[in-house]
């Protein structure tokens, strides 16, 4: 890289890119994260309750893994220009390294594809997840909601209005009326 570089231009690229995660945090994660402040100061979200947790997850994961999955596509699919070389997007550099390497990646190793080992085996690393991850059996990260299936499908009927829109005011409001209903359903959710 130290041979693309051209003085009086200010650019430079060292190291590793982390514009990526910058991206997804301010494009994605700001916005989610003022909308839930707005429900938790303005219309009801209570943080310490698990159900108010759940329906937070049940209404809204949807559409956050749709942003995402959208965020990655455009991501990976969007054009590199390099002084002197023709445009590519990452997608193009990956699977052109592929050929290149003759690596293929088979689709049970994606979830391997990156990781880098050397610094997973550090010892600091390795003491921090001990220290902070306890590992017993029948846990989830999933949370479960006090409501029966039936009461989720009356929900999901309930809310299907509001559904195909994801403006704010229409975000607040699938909010306010997903958690009126079920509260009428259980006034201890």
């Amino acid at each position: 890289m130290d041979s693309l570089h051209v003085f009086n231009r200010g650019s430079y690229i060292w190291g590793r890119s982390v514009h990526n995660v910058l991206d997804v945090t301010t494009q994605l994660g700001a916005k989610w994260a003022e909308f839930f402040t707005s429900l938790e100061l303005h219309h009801g979200f209570n943080v310490n309750s698990r159900s108010h947790k759940w329906l937070l997850h049940y209404l809204f994961l949807p559409d956050i893994n749709d942003e995402l999955l959208f965020f990655t596509y455009t991501w990976n699919h969007h054009q590199i220009h390099i002084w002197g070389q023709c445009s590519c997007s990452p997608i193009d550099f990956f699977y052109f390294d592929m050929l290149v390497q003759d690596d293929v990646i088979l689709p049970q190793n994606l979830e391997l594809f990156g990781v880098d080992w050397e610094a997973l085996w550090e010892p600091a690393l390795a003491d921090s997840q001990l220290q902070n991850n306890t590992i017993t059996e029948n846990t989830s990260s999933w949370i479960e909601g006090d409501l029966t299936v039936e009461d989720i499908g009356q929900l999901h009927t309930f809310i299907s209005p509001w559904l195909p829109m994801l403006d704010h005011e229409s975000l607040t409001q699938q909010w306010a009326q997903a958690l009126a209903f079920v509260l009428g359903l259980n006034p201890n959710f």
